[in-house]
């Protein structure tokens, strides 16, 4: 956990219930709200970050996805932690999402879907380096989970980072773009918790200009609330 996140108090006796209930999940996560500096709920719909049944885990692994759950209040099996070694210092900023993702060789992947994790969320805690840096890395692992699939060579890390600079500039433009656009994105949304209205204006039109998949999102959670 970070030290300004919260726990709410049945959590960890929840998930040792589930944990008892179903020995193949080796990692358990849960749904969480997102929340202001000030302690306040920023959004009514949860921050749901991973699958909660198996039939979804057993798909996302067929589709070569990316299986995850919230770092903070994720709940796991030691002797799987141990036996896969921990955590790779080589992902920092995406160690979490490639642990589960060794781990999830052993068993389930799940999260709780109730609420018992409060997340805070603020402008200072988006970052764009670490966000370029962590969608490089969890691409690496989605094409290492892809090659294992297909039963082709897996890469290392290095040879990885290699190719992507041997990509041709509008590529990689293409994808500092997306990044950073989305980027901006979180940041409007943490300012606009924090009430901030003239950043979350500023931020949203930067990452509508950056890329159109930002004005797809404004849409669909303008239609949402209306709902």
């Amino acid at each position: 956990m970070d030290a300004d996140d919260i726990s709410l108090p049945q959590r960890l006796e929840k998930q040792v219930q589930a944990a008892q209930k179903s020995p193949t999940v080796v990692v358990w996560g849960t749904y969480a709200h997102k929340i202001n500096a000030a302690g306040k709920i920023i959004s009514k719909k949860p921050f749901n970050l991973g699958v909660k049944t198996e039939e979804e885990f057993h798909a996302m692994r067929q589709q070569g996805k990316n299986i995850s759950v919230l770092h903070g209040p994720a709940f796991f099996k030691k002797d799987i932690f141990l036996k896969e070694g921990g955590y790779n210092p080589k992902f920092e900023g995406a160690e979490d999402t490639e642990l589960f993702d060794r781990m999830s060789d052993h068993g389930l992947v799940l999260a709780l879907p109730e609420i018992l994790y409060l997340y805070r969320f603020h402008g200072s805690s988006v970052s764009f380096n670490n966000s370029l840096h962590q969608k490089i890395l969890g691409e690496y692992i989605k094409q290492r989970r892809q090659a294992r699939l297909n039963g082709t060579e897996v890469l290392s890390l290095e040879a990885f980072l290699q190719q992507c600079q041997q990509q041709s500039k509008w590529f990689r433009l293409k994808f500092y773009c997306v990044t950073l656009s989305d980027a901006y994105y979180r940041q409007a949304n943490a300012y606009y918790g924090e009430k901030c209205y003239w950043r979350t204006t500023f931020y949203l039109l930067l990452a509508m200009v950056l890329h159109p998949n930002a004005v797809r999102r404004v849409r669909q959670r303008l239609f949402s609330s209306k709902a």
